[in-house]
Protein backbone atom coordinates (compact mmCIF):
# COMPACT_ATOMS: atom_id res chain seq x y z
CA UNK A 1 0.00 0.00 0.00
CA UNK A 2 1.46 3.23 -1.29
CA UNK A 3 1.50 6.18 2.08
CA UNK A 4 -0.58 9.32 0.77
CA UNK A 5 0.39 10.95 4.46
CA UNK A 6 2.24 13.90 4.43
CA UNK A 7 3.72 13.64 7.78
CA UNK A 8 4.37 10.83 10.17
CA UNK A 9 1.34 10.10 12.59
CA UNK A 10 2.06 9.79 16.32
CA UNK A 11 -0.19 7.02 18.49
CA UNK A 12 -0.59 8.97 21.95
CA UNK A 13 -3.92 9.82 23.46
CA UNK A 14 -5.02 13.31 23.69
CA UNK A 15 -7.95 14.62 25.58
CA UNK A 16 -10.06 16.17 22.36
CA UNK A 17 -12.93 18.58 23.12
CA UNK A 18 -14.78 19.19 19.70
CA UNK A 19 -18.17 20.77 18.25
CA UNK A 20 -19.99 21.56 15.02
CA UNK A 21 -20.74 25.41 15.39
CA UNK A 22 -23.65 25.11 12.69
CA UNK A 23 -25.22 22.13 14.67
CA UNK A 24 -24.82 22.86 18.27
CA UNK A 25 -22.61 25.03 20.81
CA UNK A 26 -22.54 21.82 23.16
CA UNK A 27 -18.67 20.12 23.03
CA UNK A 28 -18.19 16.82 22.68
CA UNK A 29 -15.20 15.08 24.30
CA UNK A 30 -13.39 12.18 23.40
CA UNK A 31 -9.69 10.73 23.34
CA UNK A 32 -7.77 10.84 20.40
CA UNK A 33 -6.29 7.76 18.26
CA UNK A 34 -3.09 9.80 16.67
CA UNK A 35 -1.87 13.13 15.70
CA UNK A 36 0.18 14.42 12.88
CA UNK A 37 1.58 17.87 11.86
CA UNK A 38 -1.72 17.99 9.23
CA UNK A 39 -4.81 16.70 11.10
CA UNK A 40 -5.68 14.24 13.88
CA UNK A 41 -8.09 10.82 14.05
CA UNK A 42 -10.78 10.68 16.87
CA UNK A 43 -13.56 8.22 18.10
CA UNK A 44 -16.97 10.18 17.36
CA UNK A 45 -20.44 9.37 17.38
CA UNK A 46 -22.55 9.70 14.18
CA UNK A 47 -23.06 13.04 14.75
CA UNK A 48 -20.38 14.23 12.52
CA UNK A 49 -20.32 14.04 8.81
CA UNK A 50 -17.89 14.29 6.08
CA UNK A 51 -16.63 17.65 5.16
CA UNK A 52 -17.99 18.83 8.47
CA UNK A 53 -16.00 21.76 10.03
CA UNK A 54 -15.26 20.91 13.72
CA UNK A 55 -13.65 23.14 16.24
CA UNK A 56 -10.77 21.44 18.27
CA UNK A 57 -9.67 22.13 21.92
CA UNK A 58 -6.74 19.38 22.11
CA UNK A 59 -4.98 18.76 25.24
CA UNK A 60 -1.24 18.70 24.22
CA UNK A 61 0.18 19.43 27.95
CA UNK A 62 -1.69 17.69 30.23
CA UNK A 63 -3.52 20.47 31.81
CA UNK A 64 -1.73 23.56 30.11
CA UNK A 65 -3.04 25.61 27.55
CA UNK A 66 -4.74 23.52 25.08
CA UNK A 67 -4.13 24.22 21.51
CA UNK A 68 -7.01 25.33 19.31
CA UNK A 69 -7.60 24.89 16.09
CA UNK A 70 -10.88 24.30 13.18
CA UNK A 71 -10.50 20.53 11.62
CA UNK A 72 -12.26 19.70 8.54
CA UNK A 73 -13.56 15.91 8.41
CA UNK A 74 -12.31 14.03 5.52
CA UNK A 75 -13.01 10.58 6.35
CA UNK A 76 -15.14 8.37 8.60
CA UNK A 77 -15.36 4.80 9.34
CA UNK A 78 -17.06 2.36 11.89
CA UNK A 79 -14.19 1.46 14.76
CA UNK A 80 -11.98 -1.96 14.67
CA UNK A 81 -13.07 -2.81 18.10
CA UNK A 82 -16.54 -2.34 19.24
CA UNK A 83 -17.23 1.00 22.04
CA UNK A 84 -19.36 3.34 22.78
CA UNK A 85 -18.70 5.97 20.18
CA UNK A 86 -18.51 3.33 17.14
CA UNK A 87 -16.88 5.56 14.51
CA UNK A 88 -13.50 7.03 13.64
CA UNK A 89 -12.84 10.30 11.88
CA UNK A 90 -10.06 11.39 10.39
CA UNK A 91 -9.31 15.47 10.41
CA UNK A 92 -7.59 17.73 8.80
CA UNK A 93 -6.05 20.75 10.10
CA UNK A 94 -7.57 23.92 8.81
CA UNK A 95 -6.81 26.55 10.88
CA UNK A 96 -4.12 25.82 13.58
CA UNK A 97 -0.87 27.99 14.49
CA UNK A 98 1.89 26.40 12.40
CA UNK A 99 4.51 26.72 15.05
CA UNK A 100 2.51 25.85 17.96
CA UNK A 101 1.86 22.04 16.40
CA UNK A 102 5.32 22.23 15.25
CA UNK A 103 6.96 22.41 18.34
CA UNK A 104 4.71 19.92 19.99
CA UNK A 105 5.30 17.59 17.29
CA UNK A 106 8.85 17.99 17.59
CA UNK A 107 8.65 16.62 21.39
CA UNK A 108 7.01 13.60 20.82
Amino acid sequence: MIERRKFPRFERPFEVRYSDPKKSILQNYTISKDISKSGIRIPCSGSIQNNDILNLDIDLNGGKPTLSAAGKVVWIRKSARPAVLDLEAGLEFINVVSKEIDAFIKNL
